[in-house]
């Protein structure tokens, strides 16, 4: 009886350290596998950046892929009117030139007319004609009077001469045998020294302008010299 309850402690016993060793390989095993085996799933991104050579390749509805196209991508999908695309992008210009004669207009690119002059003028004055045309207001002054302008650069003599230019200036000889030429301006009140004349200017000294911008000239005293001045 007594050897038959030892040997049903050992069998217990024995059974217990088996299982408990069982038990401790599990575990660990199960750790090992934790660790080694099992791995978590994860999300990936990439950052890719393309650039724009130029626009030559026109609207499409191709897409720019990586990497064939990350450096050479010259398309695009669409684009709006009034651009002019090539190679960069630009807006698109219009240029009109016309001489204004009082109805003018620029739907075929280029307009002329009659001018300043052309039409009826409300408080200004026109000097000039084409290209050399200017326009002013119009000075208010009372009929028949005299007004005192901007003296001369030196005294005058009975041999001095003046020519308008058509444009809003006055030249003019000193005379009194001088080589002295002047230029007024009438818009600024006020007198210029020019080049002298290629010789001394007196009695019979005259001046002429011959309206496409140059101005003859007698020298007088008797002489038979004649000039031109550009």
């Amino acid at each position: 009886m007594n050897n038959n309850h030892k040997i049903n402690n050992n069998h217990r016993k024995l059974f217990h350290e088996l299982a408990s060793t069982v038990l401790i390989v599990a575990v660990v095993a199960s750790a090992f596998y934790g660790v080694n085996f099992y791995q978590p799933k994860t999300a990936e991104a990439a950052t890719y950046t393309f650039q724009q050579n130029d626009w030559t390749g026109g609207a499409t509805a191709n897409n720019a892929v990586h990497p064939t196209n990350q450096s050479d991508w010259n398309q695009y999908s669409t684009s709006t009117s009034g651009l002019t695309i090539g190679a960069d992008v630009k807006l698109t210009q219009s240029s009109y030139t016309f001489t204004d004669d009082g109805a003018t207009s620029t739907t075929s690119g280029t307009a002329t007319g009659g001018g300043f002059g052309n039409g009826t003028n409300s408080g200004t004055a026109v000097s000039g004609s084409g290209s050399a045309a200017s326009v002013a207001l119009s000075k208010t002054a009372t009929a028949n009077t005299w007004s005192t302008m901007a003296v001369a650069p030196a005294g005058v003599n009975y041999d001095g001469g003046l020519a308008y230019d058509g444009s809003g200036n006055i030249y003019a000889f000193q005379g009194n045998s001088t080589t002295a030429f002047w230029k007024y301006s009438i818009s600024g009140n006020a007198w210029s020294t020019m080049a002298v004349a290629p010789a001394a200017v007196a009695g019979g000294g005259a001046l002429a302008y011959d309206g496409s911008g140059n101005i003859y000239a007698f020298q007088g005293n008797t002489t038979t010299a004649f000039w031109k001045y550009s």
